[in-house]
């Protein structure tokens, strides 16, 4: 099972490997400057878990959990 931004904990630095899904769907995160290479810190979760919030190239950013699983990662 691939790693997915969804199963980092708060305070992790990880760089997106890809994504899964069509590209409609992670056009949104091209547009925000989430890109394959790009390094991710995850900043903290709501208190019920969704969504994730993110920093990104110094922006911060929040995103439902099911967006995040569809991201895959390496640590």
């Amino acid at each position: 099972m691939a790693n997915t931004l969804a199963d980092c904990h708060p305070g992790t630095s990880v760089v997106i490997k890809g994504f899964e899904g069509d590209v409609s769907w992670y056009q949104r995160l091209f547009e925000m400057g989430i890109l394959s290479g790009t390094s991710v810190l995850v900043i903290g979760r709501a208190p019920m878990g969704d969504p994730l919030h993110i920093e990104v190239r110094g922006t911060r950013l929040t995103l439902r959990l099911a967006d995040a699983k569809r991201i895959l990662i390496s640590l």
